[in-house]
């Protein structure tokens, strides 16, 4: 508890001491003369181009996680879709993020190049309005 108390007051004297030498830099340039106006301005201009350039960014990265989340689950051919169907679906009863009503339920959703296609659908414990499929990690443990 001693360590993680003097980690603490390290930590804020830091902080004081970061904030103080803002401070201090701050007064230095004003009294040199320089205005910091102009910065203000050049650090508005800067943080809309950066907001801009990073909106693609962003919006790749939000279409991958969906893509991931919405990618069916393949099951070898020959595999009993029961089986399958069940053990899909004992995962979404048994996963905390999803609801119970309405009640969860998996598709067959068809043939891929080499596996059968599912996919396990559920409402999630939030504010959504429609089911997010999910793709649960179950192992089928003899």
């Amino acid at each position: 508890m001693v360590e993680t108390w003097n980690q603490s007051l390290d930590r804020t004297a830091q902080e004081i001491a970061g904030v103080g030498f803002a401070i201090a830099l701050a007064l230095a340039i004003t009294t040199v003369g320089f205005d910091l106006s102009n910065v203000a301005i050049i650090a508005g201009a800067l943080s809309v181009g950066i907001a801009f350039g990073l909106q693609n960014v962003v919006n790749n990265f939000v279409s991958g996680l969906i893509l991931l989340v919405e990618r069916p689950i393949g099951v070898a051919y020959g595999s009993d879709v029961a089986q399958v169907m069940e053990i899909l679906q004992r995962c979404l009863k048994e996963h905390e993020s999803i609801l119970r009503m309405p009640e969860p339920y998996v598709l067959f959703t068809g043939f891929g190049d080499s596996s059968l296609d599912f996919e396990a659908r559920g409402q999630p414990r939030s504010n959504r309005s429609t089911p997010l499929r999910i793709a649960p990690s179950c192992r089928l443990i003899d």
